[in-house]
């Protein structure tokens, strides 16, 4: 079942992610450079679910991930939105690389 965010009703196979920030620090305590930090690839925390993708036949696939899932995105990837006070983004499903494990 979808989550609903006040003040918004995403559509189809849309959803609205938190970006993880990077640690600045490596395990080791070693400090970052900015270049570090930033890869080809981003984690984000799935926030918001739209209804799902509607299917030639009319049914509607349920969204693959769920609330709270941790995926990995492409870097640049996404629109940027404020919402209830968050900074989320809004991606859709298909451009989900993988469910963090």
């Amino acid at each position: 079942m979808a989550k609903k965010a006040k003040g918004i009703q995403i559509l189809g196979s849309r959803l609205l992610v938190e970006i993880i920030k990077p640690d600045e620090k490596s395990a080791g305590g070693v400090l970052l450079p900015g270049s570090a930090l930033e890869g080809n690839f981003k984690r984000a925390v799935v926030k918001v679910l739209g209804e799902g993708t509607k299917m030639d036949d009319g049914s509607v696939q349920p969204p693959i991930v769920k609330v709270g899932d941790t995926v990995l995105l492409p870097a640049t990837l996404g629109t940027a939105m404020e919402l209830d006070g968050q900074k989320l983004t809004l991606i859709n499903e298909v451009d989900i690389i993988g469910v963090m494990k």
